[in-house]
């Protein structure tokens, strides 16, 4: 493998790669990453172009010989191996139904929010599972989940608390079917919950029993009307359908997922429904971002310690809608705490200002006949030039927000 990205930061050379030639000139074209304005980088390019192939030269030139820990999100297994790179560099894990090698737990405490990031970020996601979810379920979930961490022993006031394990998601269903059966009886979901604990037991003392009968008569008569309104019956069972089916897909439970530190930690999306893709693709940009936020100090560096890359247009177009997504605050926010996201996508249409903005390296490949105009309007760049790359061969790059420059990769 051609390392040539020095790996002292006291060498000229560090954190320099070179990626080809400017055809007009014949200089040399070299990323130089402490000269960057951000870590994040973006590649377009249409199928056949050469994006996979430009995308596993960089993680080759660039990252490696560096050190930098590297999480790909790899929807269609294009980075299972790497030409050139010895399979000792890779981590890979598998994302199936079938089995808990690879599951994230979404409500897995936040070291520097609490429970309200977890909150936030649960509601996103089950609004991807369910895109008719409406306004009422979503804060009856909400309402939901700060009580399932209540009963964990989270208090989200009491920072001290939030070292405690999480709930899961099983944790979550098994509330929301206790209040459906207390709202449907009038009971409340603490009595309901002591109840069980009471069965569960070999036995069970006279005192137990005749407190337990005590409350079941009183409630029942006066039906209490106050929970009927909290945890009505009916708008519990279609939040339980919901979650069932979250549980049901066995993707998420305790986190037993790590990033292996300088190595290629490849997460296989490809077994998964293209919802499904979305959806953890969405929870791994946040995990990862959120370590990095914790145990990383926002200081100057010359080079990332992490990055995340995702070379699928249509994920990156669904992810970065939102301002508060973990892909747009990866792009804005990353670069202090020594993160960047390097994506790939197939069409001008998956970018948003934004993501184009927001990038210190933008690589253009050959795009679709049917994508010059737009593309020539969006870069300042004329069709003429559009029509004369070759795929594979051309292309054309700028650094921090300059002009375009026609090169030749890699010669």
């Amino acid at each position: 493998m051609n390392n040539n990205s020095a790996t002292n930061v006291a060498d000229p050379s560090f954190g320099k790669a070179w990626l080809g030639t400017y055809r007009d000139t014949n200089g040399q074209v070299m990323y130089d990453l402490a000269k960057a304005s951000n870590y994040n980088a973006c590649v377009c390019g249409t199928s056949g172009s050469g994006k996979t192939y430009f995308i596993r030269e960089l993680i080759k030139r660039v990252y490696i010989p560096l050190g930098v820990t590297l999480c790909i999100l790899d929807v269609h297994d294009d980075y299972a191996e790497i030409p050139g790179l010895d399979e000792s560099y890779f981590n890979h894990i598998e994302l199936t139904y079938t089995d808990q090698l690879g599951t994230i737990n979404p409500l897995k405490v936040d070291p520097n929010s609490g429970t309200y990031m977890p909150i936030r970020h649960m509601l996103a996601v089950t609004k991807m599972f369910n895109p008719n979810m409406g306004s009422t379920q979503q804060g009856l979930l909400r309402n939901v989940l700060s009580q399932v961490y209540v009963e964990a022993g989270i208090i989200q006031e009491n920072r001290d608390t939030w070292t405690k394990s999480a709930p899961t998601l099983q944790d979550v269903l098994t509330f929301i079917i206790n209040a459906k059966n207390a709202a449907s009886m009038g009971l409340t979901n603490t009595f309901v919950k002591n109840v069980r604990k009471a069965l569960k037991k070999d036995e069970i003392s006279d005192d137990e029993f005749h407190g337990l009968g005590k409350k079941l008569c009183s409630m029942v008569e006066r039906v209490d009307k106050s929970i009927e309104k909290v945890w009505n019956a009916k708008a519990m069972e279609s939040l339980e359908s919901i979650v069932a089916t979250m549980v049901s897909t066995s993707l998420f439970g305790e986190d037993n997922i790590r990033l292996r530190p300088g190595m290629v930690n490849r997460f296989s999306l490809k077994s998964l429904h293209e919802s499904d893709q979305l959806i953890m693709a969405h929870l791994l940009m946040d995990r990862t971002f959120t370590t990095v936020l914790h145990h990383n100090e926002k200081k100057y560096r010359p080079a990332p310690e992490l990055m995340m890359i995702l070379d699928e247009g249509k994920l990156v177009k669904s992810i970065s809608r939102s301002p508060m997504s973990p892909l747009n605050r990866i792009a804005t926010e990353a670069r202090g705490f020594g993160m960047g996201m390097l994506f790939g996508v197939q069409s001008i249409e998956h970018l948003t200002g934004d993501t184009q903005k927001n990038c210190s390296m933008f690589t253009l490949l050959t795009v679709p006949a049917t994508e010059y105009s737009d593309a020539a309007r969006r870069f300042q760049i004329s069709k003429e030039e559009l029509q004369r790359m070759t795929p594979h061969r051309d292309a054309m790059i700028y650094f921090n927000s300059g002009a375009f420059k026609n090169m030749t990769l890699f010669q």
